[in-house]
Order: structure tokens, then C-alpha cells, then sequence
């Protein structure tokens, strides 16, 4: 019956976050191997109520804590489309009072307001509108796609989620993947993102699929650029030979960042019809 305690604003919590930054942080601060420091992962997904002035004042802690160990390395904190799609309290202009870094996450698969599952526009227009929300350079640093077996088509799937609620998707064939996963890069890299990581390296064994939370979400197993045996998927061998070209930013939607949240959806959906109208 006890419930969990609030990351954000429990002092004994926080007490054991501090203590956990502070030895991760000294420890690794040379690392050749290091980008910058990510403060957690789509923060949102956890069932716990905070408001816009408690994440910043949480991100302002810890932000500050690391910047007094480590001046080189900038910090991040993961958002997700969920973030956009609703006002969770983790919007790009909270998180960009304290971060030096956006980072993004992504996926046309849940993309209700898309153009569909292979929809490869979808991604460069998260980028896109994070950044003139939050006025910062974003890197999109996971996107992918969850694949079907090996040389079988793409099929529709139904997920049932922790709290029952359904939502279809799908398990997409491994030549359509990655030629939409390709387009996506090319994109990115044309309109000036700071770069894009694939969700994710490899595929889990079989032998897991009916543990949890493999039971419920199927789609998690096949996400990886290679199989579980090692293989390359066709997204991974067309890696090794993409072409990208330069910067040529030349979308340009007036983006009215005070008013956005107050419908959120809504000027999603309004935007990304004006992403799309010379497409």
C-alpha cells in the first residue's frame, strides 16, 4: 500500500541523488567516451505528478551540481513525443532554462497525427518544432524502428499497456525500415540537427518473449540495427554506405512557443500540416 516516492521532491531521495551524481559524475568527467550527461529518460513515462516549477527546480539542482564538477561536458535531459503531444511539465522551454543540450526521442509508429507508420517526416518535424520551443539545436537520440522476421512483411500488432489502455503498431519488414530510417538521417543532417542515435544495437533472444515486459511489449524486441545472432538488418548495411549532404535549413513555420501548451495536440497537428505543405 505504500506508493512511490517523488524523484523530484522527496528530500530523501533527492539526498541519494545527489550523492549518486556527485561519485558518477567525478568519476567519469575524463572519459574520452562522453558527450554529455543525461539526466534521465523520458521522465514522463513514471506515474508521478510534478508541475513545470518542480522539474526546474530539480533540473537547476542537479544541472548546477554537475556543472560544479564538470565544466567541459554539457547536460541533457531526454524528452519524448509524449512531451509534445501533451503538457506533461517536461517541455523543451523548461528544460532548455537548465540544459545546454535537447535531446529528442521519437517514433512514426505512435504517431497518431502522421502521414502513417513509415512516415519519414515525422521525425525531422519533432526536431524541428523542439527547437523553436526550446530555442536550442536538438539531437534526436532515439528513433527506430521495431522489425518483423527476417525477409516477412510488414504486420499490425495490438498493444495492451500497464494500465490496459490498446494502442495498435506495428512490426515493420526490414527493407522498408531502412530505407525510411536512411531518409530520416539524410534529413536531419539537411536541416541542421545535431545528429540522431537509432534505438537501438541489437535484438533480444527469443528465449525472453514471454517474460515481462517483453509479455505485454512485443515491438521491444526488435528494435535493434542487428539481430540477436549478430547479424546485420538491412538498416545496418546501408549505414555503412549513407550519403549526407550539407545544411540546407529551409523550412520556415511561425512557431508560437508562449501559446503552444494551451493546446498542445491541436498545434501539433496545425504545425505538421504546414511542415508538409510543400511536400
Amino acid at each position: 500500500n505504500k506508493k512511490v516516492k517523488n524523484i523530484f521532491t522527496d528530500q530523501e531521495i533527492i539526498e541519494a541523488e545527489v550523492k549518486l551524481v556527485e561519485q558518477v559524475v567525478t568519476k567519469y568527467k575524463n572519459h574520452p567516451a562522453l558527450y554529455a550527461w543525461d539526466l534521465g529518460n523520458e521522465h514522463s513515462q513514471l506515474h508521478i505528478q510534478v508541475n513545470n516549477q518542480e522539474i526546474n527546480k530539480w533540473l537547476n539542482k542537479f544541472t548546477n551540481l554537475i556543472k560544479d564538477i564538470d565544466s567541459d561536458h554539457p547536460t541533457t535531459l531526454g524528452i519524448h513525443q509524449l512531451d509534445i503531444e501533451k503538457d506533461t511539465g517536461f517541455q523543451p522551454q523548461v528544460v532548455s532554462q537548465n540544459c545546454e543540450l535537447i535531446t529528442m526521442h521519437g517514433y512514426s509508429v505512435y504517431a497518431g497525427w502522421g502521414k502513417g507508420y513509415l512516415d519519414n517526416n515525422v521525425i525531422p518535424f519533432l526536431n524541428y518544432l523542439v527547437s523553436k520551443l526550446s530555442g536550442k539545436r536538438v539531437l534526436f537520440s532515439e528513433f527506430g524502428f521495431a522489425t518483423n522476421e527476417q525477409q516477412q512483411p510488414t504486420t499490425e500488432i495490438t498493444l495492451t499497456w500497464a494500465d490496459n489502455h490498446q494502442q495498435k503498431t506495428y512490426l515493420v519488414a526490414e527493407e522498408e525500415a531502412a530505407k525510411c530510417t536512411i531518409k530520416i538521417i539524410q534529413t536531419l543532417k539537411a536541416m541542421g540537427s545535431l545528429g540522431a542515435f537509432l534505438w537501438c544495437y541489437a535484438d533480444y533472444d527469443k528465449s525472453l518473449r514471454k517474460l515481462p515486459p517483453f509479455d505485454r511489449a512485443v515491438q521491444e524486441m526488435s528494435f535493434g540495427i542487428t539481430r540477436a545472432d549478430g547479424s546485420l538488418k538491412s538498416v545496418a548495411r546501408m549505414l555503412k554506405n549513407i550519403q549526407l549532404g550539407e545544411e540546407q535549413n529551409k523550412k520556415k513555420i511561425e512557431i508560437l512557443k508562449e501559446k503552444y501548451y494551451q493546446q498542445p495536440l491541436e498545434n501539433l497537428m496545425k504545425y505538421y500540416q504546414e511542415y508538409n505543405k510543400d511536400e
